[in-house]
């Protein structure tokens, strides 16, 4: 907000050398609270433009995707969320306990419960999975899909970009790396 006010401090300025211009006129006419005003006004309205345009973040991304990668990523992050709400259950009783559960298809069609994942809940879920034995393609693919929604709720405002960096760090399996991990289960 700070470097706004000098911003138009500094509109103000520019304006004020060019005497005969509307815009200079109704800005010299307005006094320094309806200038305040105004400010937290548009910034308010601005607020409300992002969360309603984070809100269809999910939507837009799924008119460009066909059916079939649209269940795959479903039935992908309903894992994660399951795997989640596990970990979440296991601090019951804790000083760390978080009384929480996320529903099916949330994460999948709601951006505001990105805000409960981390890097670390990835790290565990995609550790999980290979001592569960799926297939590395599989593991690859909700690595993915989890990696691709987390960046669509950071672009929505409900995961910060360094959290979303941090998300984007963990990795599948290519290659002669993948081969290694599978002969070495």
């Amino acid at each position: 907000l700070f470097n706004y006010v000098n911003y138009c401090g500094k509109i103000g300025a520019i304006l004020s050398e060019n005497k005969h211009s509307l815009i200079t006129d109704h800005v010299a006419s307005l006094d320094r609270a309806q200038t305040a005003d105004a400010i937290q006004a548009a910034i308010a309205i601005g607020e409300i433009a992002h969360s309603a345009a984070g809100q269809n973040t999910f939507e837009d991304y799924r008119k460009r995707k066909s059916s079939n990668t649209l269940l795959a990523q479903q039935r992908a992050l309903n894992l994660f969320l399951e795997f989640t709400n596990a970990f979440y259950d296991k601090t019951e009783g804790s000083k760390l306990e978080v009384d929480l559960r996320l529903h099916p298809n949330q994460l999948y069609a709601d951006p505001a419960a990105w805000q409960l994942i981390n890097h670390g809940l990835l790290a565990l879920f995609k550790n999980f999975l290979e001592n569960e034995g799926y297939a590395l393609s599989s593991i690859n693919r909700s690595i993915s899909t989890i990696r691709k929604y987390a960046s669509l709720a950071t672009t929505a405002g409900y995961i910060s970009p360094t959290t979303n960096l941090q998300i984007q760090g963990i990795k599948g399996y290519l290659g002669a790396e993948a081969h290694h991990v599978d002969s070495n289960r």
